[in-house]
C-alpha cells in the first residue's frame, strides 16, 4: 500500500473532470486565486436548466505509480448538478463519494484490503473526516478549432480535496445541450498540493524505491440530463 503513488481525488466533476497541478502537468493548471465560485458565474445561474448527474452512468477512474509499481482504481460520483443554458455549461457542482475509493489491479484479497485502508487514512485522503471530494465549476469556455477526439472545451473551477480547495483548469471532450451533457477527460493532478504528502520526495529524503511519485491520472467520464 505504500507502493501507491495515488490521491485523490479529484477528485471530482471530479468530478466531472478534474485537472493537475501547473508546476507539474502539461495539461492541468492549479491555482490559489479563488476558492469559491465567480460572481459571474452565480449569475449565470439565473434562468439556467439544471441537469441531474447520473451516478450509474458517470465514472471516475485513477492510476497512480511509485518508483517500482502502479495501482489502479475507481471512486463513485456521489452527486452532482449541472447548469446550461443557451447550450454552454454555466455552472455545476459534482460530489465525491470517497468512501467508495477502490482498487481494482490487486487480486489477492488480504492486498487490496490493505491498499485501500491506505488511501483512506490519515497519511492519504483522511476519509473519516473528509468522505467527500467536491468541484464547483465556473467556467467552460469552447476550444478553437479543436481536432476530432481532442479535447474541444477548456474547464475551470474550483476542487477541494482533504479540505484544501484549489482553481483549477483542466481539458475535456464534451457534448452539450440544454438537455443533456455528457463528457470525458483524462487528467493529471499533483496529490501534495492538496496535503497529501506520504512518501513524496519533495517532502522527504532517502525514501529508495518506496518513494510515491507526486502526479496521479484521472480519467472521467459524466453523464447529466433532465
Amino acid at each position: 500500500m505504500k507502493n501507491l503513488a495515488l490521491t485523490l481525488a479529484f477528485l471530482p466533476f471530479v468530478a466531472f473532470f478534474i485537472a493537475g497541478c501547473g508546476k507539474t502537468e502539461t495539461n492541468t493548471k492549479v491555482t490559489d486565486k479563488t476558492n469559491t465560485t465567480t460572481e459571474t458565474s452565480k449569475q449565470n445561474v439565473a434562468g439556467s436548466k439544471e441537469l441531474k448527474v447520473n451516478t450509474a452512468d458517470s465514472e471516475i477512474l485513477w492510476h497512480a505509480e511509485k518508483v517500482v509499481g502502479q495501482h489502479d482504481g475507481t471512486v463513485k460520483v456521489k452527486q452532482g448538478t449541472i447548469n446550461v443554458k443557451d447550450g454552454n455549461i454555466v455552472a455545476g457542482t459534482v460530489e465525491v463519494d470517497l468512501t467508495t475509493l477502490d482498487n481494482t489491479d490487486l487480486t489477492d484479497a488480504d492486498s487490496k484490503g490493505k491498499l485501500v485502508g491506505h488511501l483512506k487514512s490519515e497519511d492519504f485522503f483522511d476519509v473519516a473526516k473528509f468522505p467527500v471530494s467536491k468541484l464547483e465549476i465556473t467556467e467552460v469556455t469552447p476550444i478553437q478549432n479543436a481536432a476530432s477526439g481532442q479535447p474541444n472545451y477548456t474547464v475551470k473551477g474550483n476542487l477541494t480535496i482533504r479540505g484544501v480547495t484549489k482553481g483549477i483548469t483542466f481539458p475535456a471532450t464534451l457534448n452539450i445541450s440544454d438537455s443533456k451533457v455528457t463528457g470525458t477527460s483524462t487528467f493529471d493532478i499533483d496529490r501534495t498540493e492538496f496535503g497529501l504528502k506520504y512518501g513524496s520526495g519533495k517532502f522527504f529524503e532517502g525514501l529508495g524505491d518506496k518513494m510515491i511519485k507526486d502526479n496521479f491520472t484521472m480519467k472521467f467520464k459524466i453523464n447529466a440530463g433532465s
